[in-house]
């Protein structure tokens, strides 16, 4: 029998809480002085659902409680290895600095190289051989979730006594360092800079001209192996995990007949393809600087200057409003041409606002729409899988750096 859809159908009610979701994985953290940060604030969105981000954070450590490690790995294809680095990384590090003086340059970086080069060996490989001991696809599964998944990873470390910040990238989380240039309070203006921009890491994919030249020395009998910022058809070209990327082509074979492993991929024929080995960049800190560090998600919609001055923004004006705020109107130069994609992709023009007491979550905000609160809802209300083709899963850490008197 043929029945009408009903008649009376109408649009549901607004039902979504964007402030309790934006500040429901905020963090605020104040710190002892002798740490050399007198703040640090750190926030989530999760668009996976689970999120396949994660962060970690270790103050007042070190020989005399001088150094600080803040780090952010922005997973894909499943949690396993960040949560993994989460749990890991630090501690592993500090047991092998704790040794080291961090004024002998090359030689402590070197042992955050070969740290970060042990644990990816521990992750991918460290459990194969047990595997292939058992018939358990079980055991396997579980034994290699972290080899299976994968993560891009960015860990700073603060030295309190030298005011030096090392960078460690194998991946495409960003960081960038906020200073302030003068002390006018117009902002009308971008000529009136309050905030200078220093770029601490530079993105690892297809789209890096040094990372493009390395990889294709490597293979150089696969000339399509680069499409755009993918290698192998991944969007990085360093990371932890990612076996289908470095695996031998045999060992994925067996893994797969044997013990649901993926079968190997079609561009995938001389692996690997993918290091951890990180870049490793250092910044002399002064007082009043901060640090932004952040997963893609926050890069895909807004630019190194903006994130910046929209931290001086937070600074400078603690007594928050809501009014929008032009691009132009952030204490911070222009900067290169804008080439994030987000708010394109949305249709929307970037508008931002400052109302909130965490400096994580105000970027975070600003990344979701910012001033147009109806596009903000309209994102949160995207269920997955769905939204991944909107946004991505968003993590920010902000640290301050504070006086060394």
């Amino acid at each position: 029998m043929h029945r009408d859809p009903p008649q009376n159908f109408q649009i549901p009610e607004p039902s979504v809480d964007v402030d309790g979701i934006l500040r429901s994985l905020e963090q605020r953290h104040v710190v002892d002085t002798v740490s050399g940060t007198i703040r640090y604030d750190i926030s989530e969105f999760d668009c996976n659902k689970p999120s396949e981000d994660s962060h970690a954070e270790m103050t007042n450590v070190g020989p005399t409680g001088a150094w600080s490690f803040f780090s952010v790995f922005d997973g894909h294809n499943g949690q396993g290895t960040s949560t993994y680095l989460r749990d890991n990384l630090h501690n592993s590090l500090l047991s092998n600095l704790t040794n080291h003086d961090p004024a002998s340059g090359e030689a402590f970086d070197n042992v955050i190289k070969d740290t970060f080069k042990s644990l990816d060996e521990r992750i991918v490989n460290g459990l194969l051989g047990e595997v292939f001991k058992s018939k358990s696809r079980a055991n396997a599964v579980r034994a290699l979730g972290p080899a299976m998944a994968g993560s891009a990873a960015l860990l700073t470390m603060y030295d309190a006594e030298t005011r030096l910040l090392r960078v460690a990238l194998a991946g495409d989380v960003r960081a960038v360092l906020g200073r302030r240039t003068s002390t006018s309070t117009d902002h009308t203006s971008s000529s009136e800079s309050k905030y200078k921009v220093h770029l601490l890491s530079k993105d690892q994919n297809g789209l890096n001209p040094a990372e493009k030249s390395r990889i294709e020395a490597l293979h150089p009998n696969e000339p399509d192996l680069i499409q755009g910022k993918r290698v192998a058809g991944i969007a990085v070209s360093r990371s932890f995990g990612d076996g289908l990327w470095k695996w031998p082509l045999d060992v994925q074979g067996r893994l797969h007949k044997e013990y649901l492993g993926r079968e190997p991929f079609g561009c995938v024929k001389t692996p690997p393809y993918l290091i951890a080995e990180p870049e490793v960049t250092t910044a002399q800190i002064r007082r009043g600087d901060f640090m932004i560090i952040a997963t893609d998600g926050l890069w895909d919609a807004l630019s190194n200057e903006e994130a910046v001055g929209l931290v001086g923004a937070w600074l400078d004006d603690m007594n928050k409003k809501e009014h929008p705020i032009e691009r132009n109107a952030l204490p911070v130069g222009p900067g290169e041409e804008d080439k994030t994609e987000n708010y394109g992709g949305w249709h929307a023009k970037k508008l931002f606002m400052n109302i909130d007491e965490n400096a994580a979550t105000h970027l975070i905000r600003n990344a979701l729409g910012g001033a147009d609160r109806d596009l903000t809802e309209a994102l949160m209300s995207i269920g997955t899988p769905r939204s991944r083709y909107y946004m991505d899963d968003i993590t920010v850490t902000v640290v301050f750096f504070g006086d060394f008197e």
